[in-house]
């Protein structure tokens, strides 16, 4: 059996089925999906699975894919649905997240509002060729009233207590380990030729590879992501782009694969509307999980840097939404003022140029400071939501190849090397290991950062080259084996 679905009607099969995949393999989905009405499906066949699942559940209080086949063949509508070969597509989890269900529905209810719009404008096409301006105007009213009242409603996101309190502790959902997380803002500014663009191409391709950025932060997965530029001409953007791949050696048949879709002198303006749609539009062709804008300030129309009212606006208009709807990270590069010698604030982030609201706005704000006459420079956050220590300063260094061919850029923590100090005195252990406290204040006693060297032993865990045991009134800590220093 098979569906015509090629007439650009508004619609996501992919979460279609997704969905109805989830009812079936995770019974906790479907109290997502409980006032979903059948029209949210496009496809037919994902329609019948659903209100099988519905009717499964309605008379036995339970549902799984035995119970809903059954319910399918005693229909009649397993063979509606392509027969039991089909079927059992629908059981495989490959493409989609059990926990993701409650996405999933809003998606369907935003695509059936996008069709019931989208036939309203086509019947309005048609009487337009056919009636007077009144009787135009009166259809028009109709259809805009049932449009307003057939619009799905969506939820509020709410907390529930039971769940806080007897729920685990959810995971920091880094995307870089440390820095910036799912469905964050982030702000990177530096000064005018710094190199602040190379540390976000860097990035982009780091974040698409799923290799670590600078050679040094932790990239928890490979994600797809939109890099949007209103700096650099084509050429410019496809040199650098180019040179930042050679550098990090990424093979050229692997670097046409990576999942980057990068846009260039576009004049989009993320608060108007042709720059809403134009963005949502490439958001959902390339299934980005990070969005970066290079700079933020050509992406905002009729918004002066310095009013803190005007630049809130922008971000609740133009950013929060991308974040709500489609999850993404926004990476936002700005600009750095210089410092002058009456200058009595100490962080850089006080020198970003425009009024106080981008920091504010920021879940993470990092700053990036370097001479052009030199190589090295400093990578610094001054904010990150999700923890209330920062990560330790990045020195950065700039390398450049002998035929200019590539360019790459190197990382590493600019206070003392804790993890050096960490093996240095697991090694001095030996067999007995050492338990936590003495762990991290004896490293400190040798002047590393308390924060970073428990962050530094967390990695060192999670890539392997630590064990860590509980025992009684504490943990222990093991060096494994003689291990090479890593980066993750």
């Amino acid at each position: 059996m098979t569906e015509a679905f090629h007439d650009g009607t508004p619609k996501n099969l992919e979460v279609e089925a997704a969905l109805v995949a989830s009812i079936m393999m995770e019974p906790g989905a479907l109290q997502h999906a409980i006032s979903l009405a059948p029209t949210a499906f496009y496809s037919h066949r994902y329609r019948r699975v659903f209100l099988a699942c519905a009717k499964t559940f309605a008379a036995r209080g339970a549902i799984d894919p035995l119970l809903v086949r059954d319910e399918l063949e005693e229909s009649g509508d397993m063979h509606r649905i392509g027969g039991f070969s089909e079927f059992v597509k629908f059981t495989d989890p490959t493409g989609f997240t059990f926990k993701h269900a409650k996405h999933y529905v809003e998606i369907l209810q935003r695509e059936e509002a996008r069709r019931a719009a989208f036939t309203a404008a086509n019947e309005l096409a048609l009487i337009s060729t056919q009636d007077d301006a009144p009787a135009i105007l009166a259809a028009f009213r109709d259809r805009a009233r049932k449009l307003e009242q057939d619009a799905p409603r969506a939820d509020l996101r709410r907390i529930v207590m039971e769940e806080v309190a007897f729920g685990v502790l959810p995971p920091i959902p880094w995307i870089a380990e440390d820095w910036f997380g799912v469905g964050d803002s982030f702000v990177l500014a530096g000064e005018w030729g710094t190199g602040k663009s190379y540390l976000a191409l860097d990035l982009a391709v780091s974040l698409a590879a799923g290799i670590p950025w600078l050679g040094h932060v932790a990239i928890t997965t490979a994600v797809p992501v939109l890099y949007l530029d209103e700096e650099n001409n084509e050429t410019n953007a496809r040199r650098r782009l180019s040179r930042v791949m050679r550098g990090r050696n990424i093979d050229p048949v692997d670097a046409a694969r990576l999942q980057i879709s990068y846009l260039t002198m576009n004049k989009i303006k993320l608060n108007s509307p042709r720059g809403k749609t134009l963005v949502r539009r490439e958001i959902e062709a390339s299934k980005a999980k990070v969005v970066i804008l290079d700079s933020v300030v050509r992406f905002a129309r009729r918004v002066k840097s310095t009013d803190n009212d005007a630049l809130a606006e922008f971000h609740d208009d133009a950013i929060t939404p991308l974040k709500a709807d489609f999850g993404v990270a926004v990476f936002g590069i700005d600009h750095m003022r210089k410092p002058h010698e009456d200058d009595d604030k100490n962080d850089p982030a006080h020198r970003i140029q425009g009024g106080q609201e981008k920091s504010a706005y920021g879940d993470g704000v990092a700053t990036f400071t370097r001479r052009r006459d030199e190589s090295t420079g400093q990578l610094r956050a001054s904010k990150v939501r999700w923890t209330e220590s920062l990560p330790p300063v990045i020195a950065t260094d700039f390398h450049t190849s002998e035929d200019e061919l590539a360019v790459w850029i190197t990382g590493k923590d600019a206070a003392i090397d804790a993890e050096l100090i960490v093996r240095d005195l697991l090694n001095d252990a030996g067999a007995e290991g050492i338990r936590a406290t003495p762990l991290f204040k004896r490293s400190e006693a040798r002047g590393a950062n308390y924060k970073t060297v428990t962050r530094t032993v967390e990695r060192m865990v999670k890539r392997g080259s630590v064990s860590k045991t509980r025992v009684t009134g504490g943990v222990l800590y093991h060096l494994i084996g003689n291990q090479e220093l890593g980066t993750c």
